[in-house]
C-alpha cells in the first residue's frame, strides 16, 4: 500500500512538472508573440514620423505649438489618419552623437526603418559649441579658427553618414519613405555682430563657416534626393546678418524657438510637401484640380458629389485665359495663367474670352483660337492632344439635381457655356482649395 502511494505520488509529481513546463512554455510563446503581434500591425498610410535631432526638434515635440506637432497636424489632415511621433531627438547632442546614436543604437534603427516621414535636424550645438571655443579665444590657430575648420569638415562628414544610414534603413521599406530635413540658424546673428566684448563682430567671422554647413545640407539633399525647409534663410535673411530673436523668433534663452518660431519652421515643412508620398487630401485621380477626398464628399460646393475618375465634373478653368501673350510668363507672375481650383467670377470671364472658338477653326475677335496648345507647354496638362480650347469647353449636366457635374467638350465654345460656368459661380462656386 505504502509502494503503491509512492507511486502514485510520483506520477502526480511528474505531472505536475509538465503542467510547469508547458505553462513556462506557453508564457515564453506569448512573451515572443505579442511584441511581434503589435510590431507587425497592418498600417494605412502614415503612421510613424521619426524626428531626428537636437533640442530644437525635442523642444518642438514637448511644446503645445511646437513645429513637430504642428506638422504633425498636417500630416493627420493630408492623410486622413492620425500619425504616431517617434522622438529620437536629444537635448544637446552634437551631429557625432546623432551619428553614434544611427549606428549603435537599435531602437533608433529599427524606428527609422518603419518610419514613413523621417525629419532631420542637427548641426546646431556643432556650431555654438565652437563658436564659444572661438569667443573665449580656445580655438587654436594663429588665427583662432582652427576648430571651426575642423567643424566643418566633421560636421559635413557626420551628416553624410547620417543620410547615408537613414538610406540604407529605409532601402527594405516596402513603402515610399520621405525625408526632410531643415538647416541651421544663426540665433544670435544680432548680438554676433556687435562690436563690443565680448562679441567684438564674430558674426563676420563665424557666418562664413555656418554657410558652408548649410550649403552643405543643400547639396546632400540634391544629391540624395531629399527635400529641405530653408529654415536659415527665414531666420536670418538672405545675407544671413538678420537677427532672429528681433523677429520674435527665438526665446530669451538665445537659443531655442518661440511659438512664432515654430510656426515658421512648420510652415516651411509643410510648403515642401510629402512627395514621394502622395497625401489622400490632395490625390487628384481624374487631374481635375479637385482632391478625391473632395470629390466623394456631400457638399458640392465644396467640390462633392463629383466622380474622382471624371475629368470634366468640376469646371476649374485656368485664369487668366491662356494666350499667346501670357502662357510663357514667369511662374510667378501673376498674369500667368494658372488653376486655383475654385469656380469663380474669373472662371466665366476666362471661358467668355474663348466664346466663338472651336475645334478646328480659326481664332475668335480676342486672338483665342480653340487648338493651340499652351496650355501643355506650361505643364497645365500631360497630354499633347489637349489643346487649350479644351480647358474651357464643357457640356451641361445630364443630371438637372446634379447641375454642377458638367460633361466633356463638345468642341465649340458658345456664349451658353460662359453662362453656364457663370452660373456655377452664381448659385455656390465649388472650392476645392
Amino acid at each position: 500500500m505504502s509502494k503503491r502511494k509512492t507511486i502514485k505520488r510520483g506520477h502526480l509529481l511528474v505531472g505536475l512538472v509538465t503542467i510547469c513546463l508547458l505553462l513556462l512554455g506557453i508564457i515564453f510563446l506569448i512573451r515572443q508573440t505579442l511584441p511581434k503581434l503589435f510590431s507587425a500591425k497592418a498600417t494605412n498610410g502614415i503612421t510613424e514620423i521619426a524626428v531626428l535631432g537636437d533640442s530644437i526638434s525635442n523642444m518642438g515635440i514637448v511644446s503645445a505649438n511646437g513645429w513637430t506637432i504642428q506638422y504633425k497636424t498636417d500630416v493627420d489632415a493630408q492623410f486622413q489618419e492620425s500619425s504616431q511621433i517617434i522622438n529620437l531627438s536629444t537635448n544637446g547632442i552634437s551631429s557625432q552623437q546623432l551619428l553614434d546614436s544611427v549606428l549603435n543604437n537599435t531602437t533608433y534603427r529599427q524606428q527609422i526603418a518603419a518610419a514613413r516621414i523621417i525629419t532631420l535636424e542637427i548641426g546646431y550645438n556643432d556650431f555654438f559649441q565652437n563658436r564659444t571655443k572661438y569667443q573665449n579665444g580656445s580655438c587654436g590657430g594663429t588665427d583662432n579658427q582652427d576648430c571651426l575648420r575642423s567643424m566643418v569638415t566633421i560636421f559635413n562628414n557626420n551628416w553624410d553618414a547620417i543620410v547615408g544610414q537613414i538610406k540604407l534603413l529605409t532601402a527594405n521599406n516596402t513603402n515610399n519613405v520621405a525625408i526632410r530635413a531643415f538647416d541651421i540658424y544663426y540665433s544670435v546673428a544680432g548680438v554676433d555682430q556687435l562690436q563690443s566684448a565680448p562679441y567684438n563682430g564674430q558674426f563676420y567671422v563665424l557666418n562664413p563657416y555656418l554657410t558652408q554647413m548649410n550649403t552643405h545640407i543643400a547639396q546632400s539633399a540634391s544629391q540624395n534626393g531629399f527635400l529641405f525647409a530653408k529654415v536659415h534663410s527665414a531666420y536670418n535673411g538672405s545675407s544671413g546678418a538678420e537677427d532672429p530673436i528681433a523677429k520674435g523668433y527665438i526665446l530669451p534663452d538665445a537659443i531655442h524657438p518661440t511659438d512664432l518660431g515654430h510656426t515658421v519652421i512648420a510652415s516651411l515643412l509643410k510648403s515642401i510637401g510629402y512627395s514621394p508620398l502622395t497625401p489622400p487630401a490632395i490625390k487628384d485621380t481624374d487631374g481635375d484640380g479637385c482632391p478625391d477626398v473632395k470629390e466623394l464628399s456631400s457638399d458640392w460646393k465644396l467640390g462633392g458629389q463629383r466622380d474622382p475618375n471624371n475629368r470634366w465634373d468640376f469646371f476649374d478653368v485656368p485664369v487668366p485665359a491662356i494666350s499667346a501673350t501670357n502662357w510663357n510668363l514667369p511662374v510667378d507672375d501673376p498674369r500667368r495663367p494658372k488653376f486655383d481650383h475654385i469656380i469663380s467670377a474669373a472662371d466665366a470671364q476666362a471661358v467668355f474670352a474663348y466664346v466663338g472658338t472651336r475645334k478646328g477653326g480659326p481664332p475668335n475677335s480676342r486672338g483665342f483660337s480653340y487648338d493651340t496648345n499652351y496650355g501643355y507647354k506650361m505643364g497645365l496638362t500631360n497630354d499633347p492632344n489637349f489643346t487649350d480650347g479644351m480647358f474651357y469647353d464643357r457640356t451641361p449636366s445630364t443630371d438637372s439635381a446634379r447641375f454642377w457635374r458638367t460633361g466633356p467638350p463638345a468642341g465649340t465654345i458658345n456664349t451658353q457655356i460662359a453662362q453656364l460656368e457663370f452660373s456655377l459661380f452664381q448659385k455656390g462656386g465649388s472650392d476645392c482649395r
